[in-house]
């Protein structure tokens, strides 16, 4: 399964990408109260590493994102 970033996305979406086996890369932009440092929290829970975890941030096709990921890093 790939890691979903649908906690800090806009609903709305229906989570097309993971139902297929492709990672959410938050196509309907961030969420106003995105909390990015505990979804990393998560995945690093889960095994996943903070550089992993930055990888699958930056993949984010909105510029919103960056500036949060910026901002809460």
């Amino acid at each position: 399964a790939e890691p979903c970033l649908g906690p800090v996305t806009v609903a709305g979406c229906g989570a097309i990408c993971p139902s297929v086996g492709r990672p959410c890369y938050g196509c309907f932009g961030p969420r106003e109260d995105a909390n990015i440092n505990s979804l990393i929290s998560r995945f690093q829970s889960i095994g996943i590493n903070r550089k992993v975890c930055q990888q699958l941030l930056d993949k984010m096709n909105t510029y919103a994102f960056r500036k949060l990921i910026v901002e809460q890093l």
